[in-house]
């Protein structure tokens, strides 16, 4: 899909009044099609766990929340500090009652469905799968 003659400007523009730490406007394009909930799993302990992950656009960027199982309890935590490094993929901060880390996920060009890692702060090296798919019907 060739690229559209302003965006070039307008990041130019963002980038002239906001200095480097503005986002793109392909940035912006992209990402406030993101904030919904999705469905899916995520690795935690042992096993595979249901869980769901909302996204919402806040006045610094997209923010959000999770939602897991630990077996008869439910476990909530939030993402924040979310960043672009490339199109379609999101690199959050996690937290917890467990702890924190960073999520790293990269959306579907439709932006239907998620494919990521998570792992906790300090060990990269260490990192477990956390998917998502929009859920449909809301």
């Amino acid at each position: 899909m060739p690229s559209h003659p302003v965006r070039p400007l307008i990041g130019l523009m963002l980038g002239c009044l906001f200095g480097p730490s503005a986002i793109s406007a392909e940035e912006i394009e992209w990402t406030r099609f993101v904030p919904d909930a999705y469905e899916g799993e995520l690795f935690s302990g042992k096993s595979f766990v249901a869980g769901t992950t909302e996204f919402a656009a806040g006045p610094k960027g997209l923010t959000g929340l999770y939602r897991f199982r630990a077996g008869a309890e439910t476990i909530e935590g939030r993402l924040d500090t979310c960043g672009t490094p490339a199109r379609n993929t999101l690199v959050c901060r996690w937290t917890d009652r467990f702890g924190q880390g960073s999520l790293a996920i990269t959306f579907t060009e439709d932006l239907q469905r998620f494919d990521g890692f998570w792992w906790t702060e300090g060990d990269a090296k260490v990192r477990a799968p956390w998917w998502g798919k929009r859920r449909i019907g809301g």
